[in-house]
């Protein structure tokens, strides 16, 4: 069985089965050695009779033995990760019980059959699963996001960012030129029905979250219908196996454009895993939606279309290897034909409001000269390549940290794709994630929400995952403890999720407890009509939201202290043009202001290792 796979395939495969231990246990010299004795399994063929190993395959699963083991004993040297005899056979059971995981693990992956849609199959979903999928997500995203009538206010400042912005277009600012904000015209616009909804509170984002999130819940069942045949058990656990992918760290409070992409994203990879399924070519109108996938991925935040050039570059590979270049102009005609679908609408409006160039300058230009610069922080004089390297490194570890789940999943699909005979999904899979991963990454700038925009990949986890579930349910002699344990696990799994969501951390909290709602109390008692208010070296944390206002000036929130942004600013509060000036963990001394608020709240840090407190100063105007 492992001797027919190559060898490149064995090395992802014991990389992957590495990291996923690293990801369980909580020593790296475990996992070394559990990578130790599983991996040289793949090496040795453990199918056949130990007499008929080749000397050749015992020279080189030997010299993989020492490399592997230098590595560990050099591990063990530099920290000390050893203590007693008991550590060491610990370890070797560890490694004992990992020979016969890999082995009973890659084998049913490898000899599993799929029974999914083939051919002129129908991946078709009832009413039935599309209502309980809608109510499902309707109940969860009360708990997982903070934009629900449950929580007083969406606390993450992105999320208040697009609210701000959506309502101040809505209201007739024009994006960029009026009100500014770095994500593309096509999130704002995406907002809009949210602000019709409410325009005082987060319920419409709310809603639009709901929306996305049971769209992506259908595009993981169509997938799955791919490669399983789904029971009762599937159609009841993919939601909330589906909600996964919201509960980590990268998701935050809800609300990001990685968030609201999620299902389109998803879409992509389904319409590429059909093709392949059905063992055919893409046809105009999977390219025409591709396109207009692409185009709608690009308007709202486009270092997201990594995973459509990885689409379009496995595309192109199998139409050369397949010698099928006669095709390739008409799909590339229908792609572009859907990719203006959605530019012409865009590029229209700006145009019409005699825009054009602030739509470059504020969604290209502004990017371009604040994120993409891989040696941003670096005082090395080592080439690129060397600093590129490790700027990805540091990135895909503190990634790798704090995203177990995400990375879990990753590394199972690795070693499950790369122990199946499926030269093109596997193909498809790497190429994508690839892309994806590098379009994001690739210009070393990381903030914790980034990964969220490879949370499509997880529906790669969830075909195994899913085979083995309707393995097991067909197991069950009795059947009705089939519908009865799927249910229980569902209320299992969502209820771990909810408690696992960050946004939990302010579940309950009074409208009183916010300083939002403190500091526009304040405001509110001056008696100012419409007042103008600054939010000063910090991002929209929802103030004009609370005050019930819109920002008076462009760039009316930085995240950063380049000129350029804090600028104008500076130049309002000069001309004391502002009535108050709210700040963040920092007191200022402006002339013709005074200090006269404060007020301090908690939130979980980032990466949920610890609470962090937020101090907020209201300056006000001395008349």
């Amino acid at each position: 069985m492992f001797a027919n796979i190559p060898w490149l395939k064995k090395v992802i495969i014991i990389a992957s089965f590495f990291c996923m231990v690293l990801l369980l246990l909580p020593s790296l010299s475990e996992g070394l050695l559990l990578s130790l004795i599983g991996g040289l399994l793949l090496f040795i063929k453990p199918d056949c009779a130990f007499t008929k190993i080749s000397l050749k395959r015992i020279v080189s699963s030997s010299v993989i033995a020492v490399l592997l083991l230098v590595v560990y004993l050099y591990y063990l040297s530099q920290y000390n990760d050893i203590s007693s005899i008991s550590f060491i056979m610990s370890s070797l059971l560890y490694g004992i019980i990992s020979v016969v995981f890999i082995y009973a693990f890659i084998s049913l992956c490898s000899k599993a059959d799929f029974t999914g849609v083939r051919s002129g199959g129908s991946t078709k979903v009832s009413y039935k699963y599309l209502i309980y999928a809608l109510i499902f997500s309707v109940l969860a995203m009360l708990f997982v996001s903070q934009s629900s009538p449950l929580y007083e206010i969406n606390y993450w400042d992105d999320s208040n960012i697009y609210h701000t912005v959506a309502k101040a277009v809505w209201n007739g600012k024009l994006l960029y030129r009026d009100i500014h904000d770095q994500k593309g015209p096509l999130m704002f616009f995406i907002q809009i029905p949210g602000v019709i909804i409410s325009d005082d509170s987060f319920t419409g984002m709310y809603v639009i979250e709901a929306i996305a999130f049971f769209a992506w819940t259908v595009i993981v069942l169509k997938t799955v219908f791919l490669f399983v045949k789904p029971g009762i058990a599937t159609y009841i656990l993919i939601p909330p196996i589906s909600l996964f992918a919201l509960i980590t760290n990268s998701f935050r409070y809800g609300g990001s454009a990685e968030e609201f992409m999620l299902p389109f994203l998803g879409a992509a990879l389904y319409i590429g895993l059909r093709c392949i399924r059905e063992e055919r070519s893409f046809t105009l109108k999977e390219a025409f939606v591709v396109g207009i996938i692409s185009s709608m991925v690009f308007w709202t935040k486009f270092n997201l279309c990594g995973l459509l050039l990885g689409f379009v570059i496995y595309v192109l590979i199998v139409a050369i290897r397949e010698k099928k270049h006669k095709e390739l102009p008409k799909l590339i005609g229908m792609f572009i034909a859907g990719f203006f679908c959605i530019c012409i609408p865009i590029l229209l409006y700006f145009a019409f409001k005699g825009s054009i160039k602030t739509l470059f300058d504020g969604y290209f230009l502004s990017n371009v000269s604040v994120y993409v610069d891989p040696r941003k922080g670096s005082t090395s004089d080592a080439p690129f390549i060397i600093t590129f390297a490790k700027k990805q490194l540091e990135i895909f570890m503190e990634n790798y940290k704090y995203e177990h789940i995400f990375f879990m999943s990753v590394f199972f699909s690795l070693i499950v794709f790369s122990a199946r005979k499926e030269k093109k999904t596997f193909l498809f899979f790497i190429l994508t994630l690839g892309c994806a991963y590098f379009g994001i990454f690739g210009m070393g700038f990381q903030i914790s929400y980034y990964l969220m925009g490879l949370k499509s990949f997880m529906v790669f986890a969830m075909i195994p995952l899913f085979l083995l579930t309707e393995k097991v349910s067909d197991k069950l002699t009795v059947r009705a403890l089939r519908p009865g344990l799927a249910v229980l696990g569902m209320l299992l799994i969502t209820a771990t999720v909810i408690v696992c969501s960050p946004s939990l951390f302010m579940f309950g909290r009074e409208r009183e407890e916010y300083p939002q709602y403190q500091i526009a109390e304040v405001i509110k008692a001056d008696g100012i009509a419409d007042p103008k208010i600054i939010n000063f070296g910090f991002l929209d944390s929802g103030f004009y939201l609370a005050t019930d206002t819109l920002p008076f000036n462009n760039h009316y929130c930085t995240a950063c202290d380049y000129e350029y942004y804090t600028y104008e600013h500076k130049a309002l509060i000069q001309q004391k043009a502002a009535d108050y000036i709210i700040t963040k963990d920092k007191t200022y001394d402006w002339e013709g202001y005074e200090l006269i608020f404060v007020s301090s709240s908690n939130e979980m840090y980032w990466n949920g290792s610890f609470i962090e407190e937020d101090t907020f100063y209201l300056y006000r105007r001395v008349s």
